[in-house]
């Protein structure tokens, strides 16, 4: 299938990771996506905790290159993305020289995108930061899977 599980590009001293477990699920199945982000550099690098959604959006896009409809729940992740935006929360997290932080993005993407229709798709994370320390934009890695119908389910 994708063979892409590895870090995204270096972007000024840092890079992210998402993984699944596999790469074929089933309609109603969940999706569970672990999220890394690692400091490449030489130096500490800050990074910033602020409930997920401000600084970080989640990518999915079917094969016909269009977002499948966001759930509610993402909708309200997607509304709060505002890398210069004022936050309410919001933890300076510094990581030393080779030092991961995998505390945050993990979510199973069934809650944050409808799912249902079988098909191959492709899913990619972004850490964008304005606030001081790190800043810029950080594309993880991108993972294609495949969603299939179940006994049941309609093609």
């Amino acid at each position: 299938m994708d063979g892409s599980f590895g870090f995204g590009p270096r972007v000024n001293g840092l890079r992210s990771m998402i993984t699944l477990a596999k790469v074929k699920f089933s309609v109603g199945e969940p999706i569970d996506v672990k999220y890394v982000v690692k400091n490449v550099s030489s130096s500490e690098q800050t990074i910033w905790h602020s409930g997920f959604w401000p600084n970080h959006m989640i990518i999915v896009k079917m094969t016909n290159g269009k977002e499948p409809p966001l759930t509610d729940f993402g909708r309200e992740g997607r509304a709060a993305f505002a890398p210069r935006g004022a936050r309410t929360k919001n933890f300076a997290l510094t990581l030393s020289p080779d030092a991961e932080d995998a505390t945050q993005g993990a979510f199973d993407l069934t809650r944050i995108f409808d799912l249902s229709d079988p098909g191959l798709y492709t899913l990619q994370y972004v850490y964008e930061e304005r606030q001081g320390g790190w800043e810029g934009r950080l594309p993880s890695n991108v993972l294609t899977f495949r969603v299939v119908a179940t006994r049941g389910t309609a093609p």
